[in-house]
């Protein structure tokens, strides 16, 4: 069984492709996941932010499977699997996912660098994947290190230590736009995270006034109040617009908030004052209709001139949390050989403790004046002897899993004993570069992804 992961984010495609991918819904999602989780792969969990769209899956041959992930999306995207094929980064084996997973959850991969958000992200896509039924023992183990070593970076790296999000870069690029926010009246669309983070940004830049904007008032409510601004019912939307300087779009509306019909009254009212909107939401909130004289329109892939400037500020912080990472997936490839291994230790067991009944029935047969206890005891005692011949060799088991030619080590040890096991060709051979090892996907060099039929494959280790 192999890794791969096939996806999208903000450098692979532009934002009017990554919405095509985009799923808002979460009833939506899980049968996303179940529709990805069929065929070829076994395992399947969607990953959905404003900035990607990543499906990380397990199966048993790579090239089916990721054909089958490519069909899937493109299914969403509207699209034929060719067009899309350009725009999607395609990683497999144990190593490039692990590690692409990681960069995700610990933010390296994230347009703002650091940025925190991820990782509930990442977390809740987990979460539903496991309510869709679409995880298994081998996903189980590969995001609960990434998660891990998302909380170590956090914890051991200042690559986090101010708080970074996309919010907090939309509203420095407002400051920057306009030259100065105090006196300034902005409004912010949406009520969650993102937009929580743009509203406080705004308040501590000086705004003059700053007001909130939802469908549902009571989430309006609730965080003006939290950020010191002011709730504006959504029947009101035409006439703020009118009045604001500054708009921060960030909702999770699966269609366009702010369209040319709703505007076009505004700008007669705003008597060509300029207006500047930044649209961070995916998909889109602000119809691209929308730009034109007195509009000035940006959307979330705008943002990357300040965000670059993050990146350069935490590149230090960034190398320490890489070397981290590499701990973190040398110990998922461990416990991934540890479990290649289990065949072949309840294999052991189980032909030690046939072989210890056998003789114990054989030898109470000719004791037939013992107590039941005694009996008992010499049963015991038979199976004490096995569990302590057995210690050594199954730590040694553990041990050569890891090792050069640990496939021929543990075939070595299973026909020494007549075991009858599944091929353990997930170990590694004396050779990887060997013919025996071609073809699978962790036989590639580091930092390359073998080709997979029908996807383009980029570099597994793009920003190491």
């Amino acid at each position: 069984m192999h890794f791969l992961t096939v996806g999208l984010d903000h450098r692979a495609a532009p934002v009017d492709v990554r919405e095509r991918l985009h799923w808002t819904d979460a009833t939506d999602q899980l049968a996303a996941l179940r529709a990805l989780a069929s065929g070829p792969v076994s395992e399947a969990v969607l990953l959905c932010t404003c900035n990607r769209t990543d499906v990380y899956a397990v199966a048993g041959d790579p090239g089916p499977a990721a054909a089958h992930l490519t069909a899937v999306l493109s299914a969403r995207a509207g699209w034929e699997p060719g067009r899309l094929r350009r725009y999607l980064y395609t990683h497999v084996g144990t190593a490039a996912t692990a590690v692409h997973l990681c960069r995700v959850s610990c933010g390296l991969e994230s347009l703002v660098l650091g940025e925190t958000q991820v990782l509930s992200q990442v977390r809740e896509a987990y979460l539903r994947a496991g309510e869709a039924g679409t995880v298994g023992k081998r996903m189980h183990g590969l995001f609960h290190h990434a998660l891990a070593c998302s909380r170590r970076v956090h914890a051991e790296t200042k690559l986090a230590a101010a708080p970074v999000s996309v919010g907090a870069a939309a509203a420095e690029f407002a400051r920057r736009a306009l030259g100065a926010l105090e006196g300034r009246l902005a409004l912010v669309l949406g009520a969650g995270e993102t937009a929580e983070t743009v509203a406080r940004r705004l308040g501590e830049a000086g705004v003059g006034r700053l007001l909130v904007c939802n469908r549902t008032p009571e989430r309006a409510e609730d965080l003006a109040a939290r950020v010191g601004g002011e709730a504006v019912p959504f029947a009101s939307l035409e006439r703020v617009l009118a009045q604001a300087d500054v708009v921060v779009a960030s909702t999770a509306s699966p269609e366009p908030v702010v369209t040319p019909a709703r505007i076009d009254p505004a700008l007669a009212a705003r008597a060509g004052r300029p207006l500047l909107i930044l649209d961070i939401a995916v998909p889109r909130d602000v119809d691209p209709a929308v730009a034109g004289p007195g509009v000035q329109l940006r959307n979330i892939d705008d943002l990357e001139a300040v965000a670059a400037e993050g990146r350069a500020a935490r590149a230090h912080e960034a190398r320490l949390a890489e070397a981290l990472i590499a701990q973190e997936v040398e110990g998922l490839e461990a416990w991934l050989r540890a479990l290649d291994v289990v065949p072949a230790i309840r294999a052991l067991r189980a032909r030690f403790e046939t072989v210890a009944e056998a003789e114990t029935r054989r030898t109470l047969g000719r004791l037939g004046h013992l107590s039941a206890r005694d009996q008992a005891l010499v049963r015991q005692m038979g199976f004490a002897i096995v569990n302590k011949l057995l210690n050594g060799p199954i730590e040694r088991i553990r041990d050569l899993a890891g090792e050069p030619a640990g496939q021929h080590a543990v075939r070595a040890l299973a026909d020494a004993f007549q075991l009858d096991l599944p091929p353990v060709a997930g170990l590694p051979a004396a050779d990887d570069s060997a013919p025996s090892g071609a073809g699978r996907p962790d036989a590639a060099p580091p930092g390359r992804v073998p080709p997979v039929a029908g996807v383009r494959a980029t570099d597994s280790a793009r920003g190491l």
